[in-house]
């Protein structure tokens, strides 16, 4: 982990996950800032760099379309489990003035908040966003506020997650929680954010009190849909236990940063653009953070829970998945055992991933419940690497540590 400061780096996020089409890829998305209580004060005065037209808010030239602002206080009538959200269209600053409605709803956000999160974004698709809802994040629901940045085919997270036949329970879970952003009635256009954050929720359900593991599943869906080895994004879930970020790029480990820092409020800052003040940590890749109230950040490998374990919450395991994949003897000073499961006269490949997101091993494998002790590359040193099973457009995932 890397400490910086005293230099200005602008590092927006990308792209919302969504499509404009089938396919496509659609304008930058979110730029954002979330804060939740923190334990102690720091250098970085988060109102100040959200008021100023030219400090953060200067985003919304290229995040044209629209804003968002949501945040908790107990001092409103909506209980621990409500967050109070305000969205507008066109962008929060023109001609270096703030949008009247952009400044009041942080004039309404700042003094009361315990947990908050802004958002600089355009819509993924036009079509996708209802009256009265320009701006497709952060969602709003079961008391959680979730806000993702990557790139993603829409259609493929429909087919092959919405639509999936994960059983009675997952088609449950979506009769209770319809989707807003439905491209007005094509599924297959819409937001793709949305299907991520239900996911997570739906994955939190299945675990209850375990936010980091929910999440890690999800991703490990994501894994398994077609261009996943290409895959850059990271994930904001915030509720008023505490916040939870993840980042994991696979292809490029520079993408999507994340900065992190305490406020001279005391609280939790995360933002994706550096401030240009104070003192901030960069989020390594392939790493899951939580920012418990009134304690230090909690860093962990982010390793996809795709199929892991079975049963459960086991990510891809849910009702039609084939595939299964245990590592045993980790951490290790030498091989270790795997022990996989793929459809009988399947072909498929075991890989090996290292942290910088580099395939350095991979060897072509037959269907069936085996075992196999699996000696690990001598060149490769200490650390947290991955264990990926590929079969067919399944992808499965399991840690492996490294000790040398």
């Amino acid at each position: 982990m890397n400490r910086r400061g005293g230099r200005t780096l602008f590092a927006g996020l990308a792209l919302a996950l969504g499509a404009s089409a089938p396919g496509t890829h659609a304008t930058p998305g979110p730029a954002f800032v979330a804060l939740s209580p923190g334990p102690s004060a720091g250098e970085f005065f988060v109102d100040d760099y959200l008021q100023d037209p030219g400090g953060w808010p200067t985003q919304a030239v290229t995040h044209g379309r629209g804003w968002s602002v949501a945040w908790r206080s107990t001092a409103t009538p909506f209980g621990p489990e409500r967050f109070i959200l305000r969205r507008g269209g066109g962008a929060a600053m023109r001609d270096g003035v703030l949008s009247p409605r952009f400044a009041a709803a942080l004039a309404e956000m700042l003094p009361p908040r315990e947990a908050a999160i802004l958002a600089l974004l355009d819509p993924p698709d036009t079509a996708a966003c209802s009256p009265g809802k320009p701006n497709p994040q952060p969602f709003e629901r079961d008391g959680w506020l979730f806000l993702h940045d990557g790139v993603v085919d829409i259609e493929a997270i429909t087919m092959q997650v919405w639509r999936a036949d994960w059983g009675p329970a997952w088609e449950a879970f979506k009769l209770a929680h319809p989707r807003d952003y439905d491209g007005n009635g094509d599924s297959t256009r819409g937001n793709a954010s949305e299907i991520y954050g239900l996911l997570f929720l739906h994955e939190l359900a299945e675990v209850p009190g375990d936010p980091g593991g929910a999440l890690e599943r999800a991703i490990g869906h994501l894994l398994a849909l077609a261009g996943a080895d290409g895959f850059q994004f990271n994930a904001v879930a915030l509720s008023p236990e505490g916040l939870w970020v993840a980042r994991y790029a696979m292809s490029d480990a520079d993408a999507y940063p994340i900065f992190y820092g305490t406020t001279t409020r005391g609280e939790h800052c995360v933002v994706d653009a550096w401030p240009g003040e104070g003192s901030w940590e960069d989020l390594p890749n392939f790493t899951l953070a939580h920012f418990p109230p009134n304690g230090p950040v909690e860093l962990r490998p982010l390793v996809p829970g795709a199929i892991d374990e079975p049963g459960p919450g086991g990510g891809v395991n849910h009702g039609a998945s084939r595939l299964w994949l245990r590592v045993d003897g980790s951490p290790t000073l030498g091989p270790v055992r795997l022990i996989y499961e793929m459809p009988a006269g399947a072909l498929g490949s075991l890989e090996l991933w290292t942290p910088d997101g580099r395939c350095v091993w991979a060897r072509s494998i037959e269907g069936g419940r085996r075992v196999a002790r699996w000696e690990l590359p001598a060149q490769i040193g200490s650390g947290v690497y991955l264990a990926r099973l590929r079969c067919g457009a399944e992808v499965g995932c399991a840690r492996i540590v490294r000790l040398k």
